[in-house]
């Protein structure tokens, strides 16, 4: 694989939404483009009140995908509002926050 910024948005977003279909993060994250720093940090930011970004260290040779989703499931552990606080209409989402604390606990 390629590593350039833009193929590692793709698998950012990519695990994002998997992470999203196992109900191991409550909501959509869409990752804006990512921040290198040169020395194998990123930065992908998001436009979202919740989570507004998330970092990682990878190297080429790296298994990316299961850096970014440890990155992003320890985020999501250290989210500055609770979920408690927010409202889901749709039952289905609201679910899906049960059963991401629920999985969240088991997750690594």
């Amino acid at each position: 694989m390629e590593s350039t910024v833009e193929n590692i948005k793709v698998v950012v977003q990519e695990t994002l939404d998997e992470l999203l279909q196992a109900a191991l993060i409550p909501f959509a994250l869409i990752a804006q483009p990512v921040i290198a720093d040169g020395l194998g940090g990123y930065l992908v930011p998001f436009y979202d009140s919740r989570i507004h970004s998330f970092e990682f260290s990878w190297e080429d040779g790296q298994p990316l995908k299961e850096i970014v989703r440890g990155a992003v499931l320890d985020r999501a552990r250290r989210m500055d509002v609770p979920l408690n606080g927010f409202v889901f209409a749709p039952a289905s989402r609201k679910v899906r926050s049960q059963v991401f604390f629920a999985n969240l606990a088991t997750a690594r």
